[in-house]
């Protein structure tokens, strides 16, 4: 069963420099479905467009034309509210461990912020839900307090990956994950990932070799 489909998806960027004005084609006519309980690579050249189509997919943005459904409901023609609940369900891993976590916050206000929009946890549940997906991504539960500042970029890529796992989503889309780790590191992410694929369905995002 197909669980994510795209068709005939666009989105164009107008650029405007003085008199000169220029369309950007980030996204022209992908057309993709993906299967329940699979992984799905998509590849591409530096400039692509593969974060735009990330964030297509999850719904960050939105496509200029063509529809996005999900378990067979176009993501489109959802107002915002319900939009909101689906989006539970659809979360990214970006490809900058050190950009994409908040600088201000410890381990378990980035973990937790996710779990207090969607669901009712009081400190005690969410501290021993914290811990639990510490362990799956292969973190100490004594780092729960530490901050950003504090990990190296592999285990800054973890906290990402704990922080979507979190809210227990059907659908992960990671945007080139490793790319901007050592080689020596890659191999143990995409290790992680691969196990926790029993948990969730996984969307690779990768660069062309």
């Amino acid at each position: 069963m197909e669980i994510l489909k795209a068709k005939n998806i666009k989105k164009y960027y107008k650029i405007k420099k003085n008199f000169y004005k220029k369309i950007i084609k980030a996204v022209d006519d992908v057309s993709f479905s993906v299967k329940e309980k699979s992984i799905f690579g998509i590849a591409g050249e530096s400039g692509s467009g593969k974060t735009t189509l990330a964030k297509l997919i999850s719904m960050l943005i939105f496509p200029d034309t063509g529809d996005i459904y999900f378990k067979d409901i176009n993501l489109n023609k959802l107002e915002n509210k319900k939009l909101r609940l689906i989006r539970k369900d659809l979360q990214i891993v970006f490809q900058d461990p050190f950009n994409s976590l908040d600088s201000r916050f410890n381990v378990f206000k980035i973990i937790t912020e996710g779990l207090d929009n969607f669901f009712k946890y009081n400190f005690k549940e969410k501290l021993d839900i914290c811990k639990k997906i510490l362990k799956d991504v292969g973190l100490s539960t004594d780092v729960l307090f530490f901050y950003p500042h504090q990990f190296s970029g592999g285990e800054r890529q973890r906290i990402n990956i704990a922080r979507s796992l979190v809210i227990r989503p059907e659908l992960i889309i990671l945007d080139e994950p490793i790319s901007s780790l050592d080689v020596s590191i890659q191999a143990q992410i995409i290790n992680l990932l691969l196990d926790l694929h029993n948990l969730v369905l996984l969307i690779f995002l990768y660069p062309m070799i």
